[in-house]
């Protein structure tokens, strides 16, 4: 099993006007403290599983909408 999970901008600005400083500013502190490796996990983490053909049934099952 291999998935990728990625954060994406929705194309909201939730704040008007936007105060790029203040905004650079927030952001800063949010992530004051964290390593590079948590922030990156953040936003894109990429990950690979062996599984079983059974667990492959359930995570196939867990995953597909129901319709």
């Amino acid at each position: 099993m291999k998935a990728e999970l990625a954060s994406y901008f929705d194309g909201y600005i939730y704040e008007s006007p936007l105060d790029f400083e203040s905004q650079l500013e927030k952001i800063g502190k949010q992530v004051e403290g964290l390593s590079e490796s948590v922030m990156e996990e953040q936003i894109y983490k990429k990950f690979e599983y062996r599984v079983c053909p059974a667990c492959r049934d359930n995570i196939d099952n867990f995953l597909t909408p129901e319709g």
